[in-house]
Formats: structure tokens, sequence, C-alpha cells
């Protein structure tokens, strides 16, 4: 054989033996990537389980087909152990690092499966907290309706003093203190000068003011007192009794749902209730405070006044004094007097205001 040949031979038969040996070292490693696939994967990787409980999702298993999804609101990611995608809202495939178990068999997610489920479930936007947007200032009477009427001799001069009257200047007295005070909080009443409203206006009023969904109005009906005894005198606050039930909620607003209207509208009467009564401490303390030991704090009393119980929001009556009584009626005369009530009230509702 020439020597030519044996060469070539030889080259042939060293090409053949290298060619091998670069093949089944590529079949190794793809070999090894498979054996160690599992273990690449579970390094860094967390339960699936406890992803969807930081993010507030649902984690659903079907174990027919060995398919899992996680939800929240309208939002659906549908996925399999070990295949490398993932379905959204069962409409589009999303590439991902596979799901895989753990060895007690649970479910594991790498850190960029768990970046893909934070970017598809965003954390729900903060809702703000609750606060007080609004407040209603209704001063009782007027126009045809004089309310109670005081008639006394003051220093030999027959006087007169109508409820109407008086309690429109503290309720415009305290509308001013609010939009000085509070500039962030609207101020709405129902009259600002002497004219008459129907009862069931002036609620209506009250519950047609626009809120925003963590906005809540406060309802303030502003009167004087009489009795026939004379020697009555000083101020309260009235709410509604607990017992009253009012139609806050309507089954037109849950269709399909009608047999929980009743509870709910429990639920919002007892918070209301609260509410109500946290509001009349507040003004009770605000006036015993600005007015002193001298007035009578009569207390927080109950009565299903109509314009109150109509209100569907925290809501009080405020009596400012009795015109029946000869000593009251001098003070309630009393310009100084009236914006003193003005800001016994303010300070009440701004107190409530500031730890709603």
């Amino acid at each position: 054989m020439p020597i030519g040949q044996k060469v070539k031979t030889a080259n042939r038969s060293v090409h053949s033996h290298t060619g091998f040996s670069t093949t089944a070292a590529r079949l190794l490693l793809c070999c090894a990537a498979v054996l160690l696939l599992p273990q690449l994967l579970h390094a860094g990787s967390v339960p699936l389980l406890q992803v969807a409980e930081e993010l507030d999702l649902q984690l659903q298993w079907d174990a027919v087909s060995s398919r899992g999804t996680l939800v929240r609101g309208d939002t659906y990611l549908g996925f399999f152990p070990g295949v490398p995608f993932a379905a959204v809202n069962y409409q589009r495939t999303i590439p991902i690092d596979p799901v895989s178990w753990d060895s007690q068999g649970g479910l594991l997610v790498t850190p960029e499966t768990r970046e893909i489920i934070e970017r598809l479930f965003p954390p729900p936007a903060e809702q703000p907290p609750g606060r007080i947007s609004t407040v209603f200032i209704d001063p009782g009477h007027g126009g045809k309706d004089p309310g109670a009427i005081g008639r006394h001799t003051v220093d030999g001069t027959p006087m007169e003093l109508r409820e109407k009257d008086v309690v429109l200047d503290v309720s415009l007295r305290l509308a001013r203190l609010l939009r000085q005070r509070n500039p962030e909080i609207d101020i709405v009443m129902s009259r600002e000068d002497d004219r008459y409203i129907e009862l069931i206006d002036r609620y209506e009023m009250a519950n047609d003011v626009a809120a925003g969904a963590n906005d809540s109005t406060l309802f303030v009906s502003i009167h004087a007192n009489a009795s026939i005894n004379t020697r009555a005198q000083g101020f309260e606050v009235w709410y509604l009794p607990p017992e009253f039930r009012r139609t806050l909620i309507t089954e037109a607003d849950y269709r399909g749902s009608e047999e929980i209207v009743p509870i709910l509208n429990t639920m919002m009467e007892e918070e209301l209730t609260i509410q109500s009564i946290l509001l009349g401490r507040h003004i009770l303390s605000g006036l015993e405070g600005q007015l002193g030991s001298g007035v009578p704090n009569r207390g927080l009393k109950q009565e299903t006044f109509a314009v109150v119980r109509g209100a569907h929001m925290p809501s009080v009556l405020v009596e400012i004094g009795f015109l029946t009584n000869s000593e009251e009626f001098r003070r309630l005369q009393d310009s100084a007097y009236l914006q003193e009530i003005a800001e016994g009230i303010y300070n009440g509702l701004n107190e409530f205001i500031k730890s709603y």
C-alpha cells in the first residue's frame, strides 16, 4: 500500500476517533443538563402556595388534568407542572420557567416565574381611608313655620323670640366656622334664609349629596326647645333609637341576592347608630366645654324625629336651649352667646371628624 494512503487511513482513523469523543461529550452534557434541570430550577425557587398567599391569589388545582390555576378577580393564569408555558385568561400563552414539584409534593416556582406572576397580578391599589367629605346643616323650621316661640319681659319690655330665627343664626355661624377652619369639607345647608322646607325635602337633600366611595356625610339638625316646665333649660342631643329600622338598601341594589338585603340593612343601621352616638357625644362635649358648667348638659337622648330618621348617614338633632325659660331666653338673644353655641358645636364636629 502506498505511503500516502496509509497516512490518509491513519488520519481518517484519528478524525473518526476525535469525532466520536466530541459527540459523546455533547451527549453526556445534554444528559447531565436533563438530570440537573430539576435541581437548577429548584435553586432559589419558592413554594407557589406562599406566592399565592402573599399576592392574595386563589390557587386552584384540577387533579384529573393535573392543571393549576391562579385566580384574582377577572385574571386567570393556568399552568401544567413541567410545561414551560402558561395560559393567561384562557386566551394567550406566555413562556415561563416550568412549575416544578418539591420532594413533599408541593409546587415550586423560580424567581423569574414569580416575577411574571407579580406582573400579571399587581397589588391592588390601596383604598384611601374613609373621611367626612360633607357636613349637612339643617336649621329647623323656617318660613310659615316659626317653630317654638318664646315670649318674656326683659327689663320691662315684652319681647318675642322665634325658634326659626335663632337656629338659622347659629347654623350660619357654624357653617362659617367650618368653611374657614375645614376648607377641605363641603358645607351644605338646607336653608340659608327664612324659607319653609318640608321635612322630607331636608333629608332627601342630604341623601342626594354626591360622595365618593370612601366619603361620608354628617347630618346635623339644629333646633331650640320649649317646655310647659318653664324651669327647664340647657342643651341636649338626640339620635335615632337603635331599634328603628330604615330602608338603607333595596332589593334592586342586589338583584339575584335579595336574601342578603335585610342582613345588610341591619348591619348598616347598626353602624349608623354607633356613629350617630359618637357624633352626639362629641357635640355635647364641645358645647359643655364652650358654655361652661352654668348651662345644663341634658345629655344624649333617643327619638324617632322625622328629619333624622330619613337621613341615610350619621345624624343628630341638637337642641341649643329652651325659649320658654326666661334665663335662657336672655342668653339666646345675645349674639356673643350664639357664637359660643356655634363654637361648641363646631368643636364637637371637628373632634368627631378627626377621629372618623
